[in-house]
């Protein structure tokens, strides 16, 4: 049985509540809320300099939030450290989080590759519109 066939609402995977980054006097990310469910595909979409690297970063706990909150499998990225680390990854801008937690058929270190790789016009190609 899969999380949408369940009849017990499942935990959101991530919970994003009017998150706000602000450095020195440029606001970065303005009071922004979203929750993605588990299994769930979700993305950030916007122009340059609109806070989504910002946003991803304060997720995953690289960034302190100037105010809102933040949850990941029901953690704080910054007060549960060390049990969100276990959990959680990024690599290449991609948030991975335990299968165990949110199940999904396990994908291949090639595939992460691919993934990768096909934002890019071939493998020895590089995008300057994405991260090295």
């Amino acid at each position: 049985m899969n999380l949408a066939e369940s009849n017990t609402p499942a935990q959101d995977a991530i919970v994003v509540q009017d998150l706000r980054k602000v450095y020195d006097n440029n606001t970065a990310v303005d009071g922004i809320s979203f929750r993605v469910r588990p299994g769930e595909v979700f993305g950030l979409l916007g122009p340059n300099g609109s806070g989504k690297t910002t946003t991803l970063e304060t997720i995953v706990g690289l960034r302190t939030p100037t105010a809102g909150s933040i949850e990941v499998l029901g953690l704080d990225p910054l007060r549960d450290r060390q049990r969100f680390t276990e959990l959680v990854a990024v690599q290449r801008w991609v948030l991975a989080v335990s299968a165990t937690v949110c199940p999904a058929p396990p994908r291949p270190a090639s595939q992460t590759q691919d993934v990768y790789e096909a934002g890019h016009s071939s493998p020895t190609q590089h995008n300057p519109d994405l991260p090295d």
